[in-house]
């Protein structure tokens, strides 16, 4: 018996192998404003933090400039940097023993919702999902404990998380990681526990799932 009842995943390096999109609107949008002369790997970095606070530390920018070049990378991300894309090999598998075995299956994810969700629906993964929690294109500011609670179905008493990279406690979002299989493996079922403790309430506006 599974010992948990419902599995939070991220999105990004979780589900899916996203980088390469993720790097090519970020440079794609660092160049628009004039920021050339950079190392390409520095665009890494970007992977996982919200936008806005990612180009201020990385490129120095100040307010008006992020919120000008997050909206230079959003026009690449819808064009084209959202299918520069691949679903990690095992999980739509997993995902199907999830569903089969009564788990719940949510997401909570910092990427505004209306990419979150293209992505999903264009891989096939939507249809897993009972619950889907992300941002507005509005919202700048991402806050990953509160939009974990969020997305953790009321009346669960066993979430687990399950993210990109290891889990640190001073983030305090979740009880327990436990890793249920390495990004492009096929669900070895190796798993590594870590304990931390649960976040707080959503602050920004979230998305639910829908048909």
């Amino acid at each position: 018996m599974f010992p948990y009842d419902a599995v939070l995943f991220d999105l990004d390096g979780t589900l899916t192998e996203s980088a390469p999109g993720i790097m090519r609107s970020a440079g794609y949008a660092a160049r628009k404003l004039g920021y050339v002369d950079f190392d390409p790997q520095v665009l890494r970095r970007f992977i996982g933090p919200p936008l806005f606070e990612s180009f201020q530390k990385i490129f120095g920018m100040d307010e008006a400039q992020a919120l000008k070049v997050v909206e230079l990378y959003r026009e690449d991300f819808d064009a084209v940097g959202w299918s520069v894309n691949a679903v990690y090999e095992g999980i739509p598998m997993l995902l199907r023993a999830l569903k089969r075995a009564g788990i719940k299956i949510c997401l909570a994810t910092a990427k505004p919702m209306v990419f979150a969700e293209r992505i999903l629906r264009h891989f096939g993964l939507w249809r897993f999902f009972d619950v889907a929690i992300g941002i507005t294109l509005e919202d700048h500011h991402a806050d990953k404990a509160k939009l974990v609670r969020a997305a953790t179905p009321a009346g669960c008493e066993r979430p687990v998380l399950r993210r990109r990279r290891r889990p640190r406690q001073r983030h305090g979002y979740h009880r327990r990681a436990v890793r249920l299989w390495e990004p492009g493996g096929a669900g070895s079922g190796r798993r590594n526990a870590h304990r931390g403790q649960r976040g707080g309430a959503v602050g920004h506006p979230a998305a639910r799932r829908g048909p």
